[in-house]
């Protein structure tokens, strides 16, 4: 059984983090690669993550959907439907996730999701109304 004691605990520079997500961007980098590279744990390291237009309907309607490992792990699905009303446009924008981590970090999504999709819906409908 391990000895309670000291432990090294490493502080990590937000150019550094940033960089490190930078390179597991790269076309044919393995994030294996990045973190051994890197000394680091490859959990720190954001997985690949590349969403696919699944449906279109321009200019009504917008769906996307992204996956890690076939969708088994975690599958995010994005939707945007535009509808005019008498005073202007309604944007429905909607998410959902499914996979094995999905209900796992529910209690996370469920408070960090909102406010990130109010952002996103704000700084679209400040685009729009320029």
């Amino acid at each position: 059984m391990p000895k309670p004691g000291p432990r090294t605990t490493y502080k990590y520079s937000e150019e550094f983090k940033a960089t490190a997500v930078k390179l597991c961007r790269l076309p044919g980098v393995a994030i294996k690669d990045v973190a051994e590279s890197l000394y680091i744990h490859r959990y720190h390291l954001p997985a690949k993550y590349n969403p696919v237009i699944t449906e279109l309907d321009e200019p009504n309607y917008f769906r996307w959907r992204a996956h890690m490992l076939a969708g088994i792990i975690f599958t995010n699905y994005k939707e945007f439907v535009l509808e005019e009303t008498g005073t202007g446009t309604r944007l429905t924008h909607t998410e959902s996730f499914k996979g094995l981590l999905a209900p796992i970090f529910r209690g996370q999504m469920e408070k960090g999701v909102p406010p990130v999709l109010n952002s996103m819906n704000k700084a679209l409908k400040d685009l729009a109304e320029k």
